[in-house]
């Protein structure tokens, strides 16, 4: 009787073994970056990663464990640290500049879903969250303000002013690149003058903030150049809680549908590969049936997670539920990936195999205690300010 023979990854060619072999450490290489991404995506200042309320604040918007509140109203906005004070009518107009043009044209065009960079800052509102409170010691203040040795992106946007804006190639073609500095620079000034006012709401939906008096015969660009009402800026220091409110710390739905098709189109190559790879193994075929298609499947459950946390009444426990399918998705990727590559080879390549996850662990081991321990203990001295 003739018995039908299962290729098992054992079999395979040593070209194509060794193929396999790197394509799965790769994939694990990347899913432990994108850990480390979640850190600074998510979690809490000081924290390794997120944890349950992190996760349900991110997702849901609400706190962990739910607070029911009587009659269902929304607590109280925040009192901010500092605000104009009234303009009157007849207020003396003087130089200066439109500050909702200058946050469109320099951040928004990345900070937007055509841009593709988060958070968002298409309106007052997502702007707002980014901004912080007291808005002076605030993200956008910080990375604004920051020193010029410190590298573009998610702690710099100098560059924004200047060198990554769309236009600058073109600009300094046409005049002097000392020129458009200074003007550039008197932008980043004339923006950090209205942080350090408070980000008045008003002043941002006129499209109109009075220059303070030290820049107001600086060079500007002309596109944003325009009078605005003199005021008055009244400044008060209550002591401020740090800790963002849970509803601030929400992802968008701009954002969370850009997330949703990225991991969806990716993952779905990446784990039915990992997933196709274990199955041809040579173990048993209910663990083979069971842990082949999980890393797939939770995913998918993970994402539609995502989503449903949305909802209103049960949204926070959908929330805490991605705690839990992460995990799982986690797990079961370490289990594929190294199942796979200890089933592809004989005694001597399990050696060779556990001598590089030695050696991998202990490099990862010297990464965290000099790099990663240090930042999240500077994150906790940060948050004790």
């Amino acid at each position: 009787m003739h018995t039908h023979h299962r290729l098992k990854l054992r079999e395979l060619p040593l070209p194509a073994r060794l193929v396999l072999s790197v394509f799965l450490i790769a994939v694990g290489l990347g899913y432990l970056s994108a850990m480390v991404q979640l850190h600074f995506k998510e979690a809490s200042p000081g924290e390794p990663m997120p944890t349950f309320a992190d996760v349900v604040a991110h997702y849901a918007g609400s706190e962990w464990p739910p607070v029911v509140k009587a009659g269902g109203d929304d607590p109280a906005p925040a009192v901010p640290a500092e605000k104009p004070a009234a303009v009157p009518d007849n207020a003396k107009k003087v130089a200066g500049f439109k500050v909702k043009t200058l946050i469109q044209d320099r951040c928004v065009v990345c900070h937007s879903a055509d841009g593709g960079q988060e958070p968002y800052f298409s309106d007052f509102e997502k702007l707002s969250k980014s901004i912080g409170t007291p808005a002076d010691t605030g993200k956008i203040h910080k990375m604004i303000t920051a020193p010029p040795e410190v590298k573009w992106g998610k702690q710099s946007m100098l560059r924004a002013f200047f060198d990554k804006s769309e236009e600058w190639k073109d600009k300094i073609k046409e005049r002097p690149e000392t020129e458009i500095r200074a003007e550039r620079e008197t932008e980043r000034l004339a923006l950090v003058s209205w942080l350090e006012a408070g980000a008045p709401e008003a002043s941002y939906n006129q499209d109109a903030f009075a220059l303070p008096v030290s820049l107001r015969d600086k060079p500007l660009t002309k596109e944003f150049k325009t009078e605005a009402p003199e005021i008055k800026i009244e400044v008060k220091a209550p002591v401020v809680a740090k800790k963002r409110s849970a509803k601030s710390r929400q992802v968008s739905v701009e954002g969370l549908t850009q997330s949703t098709h990225a991991h969806l189109l990716t993952f779905a190559l990446l784990w039915a590969a990992t997933g196709l790879i274990f199955a041809f193994t040579s173990y048993p075929y209910w663990i083979r049936l069971f842990l082949a298609p999980m890393v797939l499947f939770f995913q998918v459950v993970d994402i539609s997670f995502w989503w449903l946390a949305r909802l209103d009444a049960v949204g926070p426990y959908f929330a805490a539920g991605i705690f839990i399918t992460g995990g799982v998705v986690g797990l079961g990727l370490i289990l594929q990936i190294l199942g796979s590559l200890l089933d592809m080879y004989s005694a001597k390549g399990k050696g060779l195999i556990f001598v590089l996850l030695l050696g991998g662990g202990t490099l990862i081991g010297a990464g965290y205690m000099t790099v990663v321990n240090p930042q999240l203990n500077a994150e906790k001295k940060e948050v004790l300010k």
